[in-house]
């Protein structure tokens, strides 16, 4: 299985799992860019949209990119946004290449 394949499956349960590193980069994103307001943002690996909510908030317009269409097709921040682009970037027919 390819990594792009192995991040759709997991897409299902992402956001239920028991997953420490992603809570930890949740609260670390969120203290470190409190105070700040952007124009645009890129968010790249955006997954289930874990920060592109918090990213709508502090900025205009965010660009959300993931490879994994599972992930990016169970965020509904990604499709209810009028701020929020969501992109499947060309990366995905590289990503093919390095299975597992």
């Amino acid at each position: 299985m390819n990594i792009q394949k192995a991040y759709d499956t997991w897409s299902a349960t992402y956001d239920s799992d028991e997953n420490r590193t992603r809570d930890l980069d949740r609260v670390v994103t969120e203290k470190t860019l409190a105070n700040s307001r952007y124009k645009s943002i890129l968010e790249i690996g955006c997954g289930t949209g874990k920060n592109t909510r918090f990213l709508s908030q502090i900025g205009e317009r965010v660009h959300a990119i993931d490879f994994s269409e599972g992930m990016i097709s169970l965020s509904p921040i990604l499709h209810t946004r009028g701020t929020i682009i969501m992109h499947l970037p060309i990366l995905s027919s590289v990503t093919s290449s390095l299975s597992m």
